[in-house]
């Protein structure tokens, strides 16, 4: 008679199902060490401190596909004795959270182990324990699509769904297939919304068709915002009258995504749209101030002359895009807008003409009197920018206290390295 692993037996299983699991579990490899079935008795235990240490023990363990039962078994349990204020803590772990850290590290070298486990316990877990499995399923990689499918086509609860669709998502390719296969034959209603968000989610090239289809024959109008944003994540040269209309939408997180697209896609025709976008009054300000900042990142001369003109505009998101771009693009002729800009009548554009400023060709001495001066601003922001700014020239830590700066220049100023 096989000797079943007292872990095993602790939590209650009969001999067969035991086996079963043990099967199940070693199928993705070595035969587990003494020390990984004795956390796996801890992972029963009544006591929520033991069952986190064993999970969290678990996940550096080599042999630990073993455990991949137990640790599902530990999805749900969100409380068992937490302190108050527990589950507000990020640093503190529940027996869930353990669990779906451990699984994580531990399911991609299980060679699918647990899977069938999985299935099981999916039928008639609480709402916790499938929001667990919509975690960790991804893991499994191409293994897994069925189960979250199974999740996605059943489950009712709001944020178990929202993990399953990021969860198909973070498979890309890989669920593109079985999501088209489930869209064709789901036209309308939330399911097909929820596969579509997988899809979005997914950022898979293949799945452009996908999306377009789908926006062309949207009524939707919350989905219309996601179809376009995964548009302009996928689209290629074919699709730029899209991503130029994509600008225009008053809802400026699509614009953003389309300016995003079109520098990816970096083709001439889509650098210009970008550059005229700057200049169409017809565009909202945030997205046109977005286009100032992809601008910015092109191997463009025009771009620098575009930050210049920015610089001068009426629009204060513009102006505060040019000046922030210019901190990762040290030019003499960035020099006096940004001294300008730090008199800006936007506190934000302030702050981040000190900024951009001590990253250009600037004397130490210099941009010591401007942070200086900044620290008598009318904005707390931009004043403990300053104190950080004077922080980093001089290795002093003074704050935004101005009289110990003034104080310190006055004692140590003339003979303190400024060329350093």
């Amino acid at each position: 008679m096989a000797v079943i692993p007292l872990a095993l037996l602790i939590a209650g299983c009969g001999p067969g199902q035991a086996q079963g699991q043990v099967a199940g579990a070693q199928a993705g490899g070595a035969k587990p060490s003494s020390q990984v079935y004795g956390l796996i008795a801890e992972l029963q235990r009544p006591d929520f401190r033991v069952k986190v240490d064993a999970a969290l023990k678990l996940k550096s363990q080599p042999q630990a596909v073993a455990a991949i039962p137990a640790l599902i078994d530990n999805l749900g349990d969100i409380e068992d004795g937490a302190p108050p204020g527990y589950h507000w803590n990020r640093t503190v772990y529940t027996p869930h959270s353990a669990a779906v850290e451990a699984l994580k590290e531990i399911v991609p070298h299980s060679n699918g182990a647990g899977l069938d486990y999985a299935r099981k316990t999916l039928a008639n877990g609480n709402v916790d324990l499938r929001r667990g499995l919509a975690e960790v399923l991804p893991s499994y990689g191409e293994r897994g699509v069925p189960l979250l499918l199974t999740i996605l086509t059943t489950d009712e609860d709001y944020r178990t769904l929202e993990l399953t669709e990021h969860g198909l998502g973070s498979l890309g390719h890989v669920a593109t297939p079985a999501l088209k296969d489930l869209i064709d034959t789901n036209p309308k209603g939330d399911l097909r919304r929820h596969l579509l968000l997988a899809v979005v989610y997914g950022h898979d090239p293949q799945s452009l068709p996908i999306l377009t289809a789908a926006l062309d024959n949207n009524h939707d109008d919350w989905l219309k915002d996601e179809l376009q944003n995964g548009i302009s994540d996928v689209a290629t040269e074919n699709e730029l009258g899209r991503l130029q209309t994509f600008l225009h939408d008053s809802n400026t997180f699509v614009g953003d995504r389309a300016a995003g697209g079109l520098t990816r896609i970096g083709s001439p025709k889509a650098i210009e749209i970008l550059f005229a976008c700057i200049d169409d009054k017809s565009i909202p300000q945030l997205t046109r101030a977005s286009a100032v900042t992809a601008v910015s990142q092109l191997n463009d001369p025009r771009a620098v002359q575009t930050l210049l003109t920015s610089t001068a505009s009426p629009e204060e998101m513009v102006r505060y895009r040019a000046v922030e771009a210019m901190r990762n693009k040290p030019e003499q002729a960035f020099v006096r807008p940004l001294v300008t800009a730090l008199n800006d009548s936007a506190s934000s554009v302030r702050r981040e003409a000190l900024s951009s400023l001590m990253k250009q060709k600037v004397g130490k001495r210099e941009l010591f009197d401007f942070a200086l001066k900044a620290l008598a601003d009318s904005n707390d922001e931009v004043t403990r920018n300053a104190g950080e700014a004077l922080g980093s020239l001089t290795g002093r830590s003074f704050g935004t206290d101005a009289a110990k700066w003034n104080g310190w220049l006055n004692a140590f100023g003339k003979d303190f390295n400024w060329g350093k």
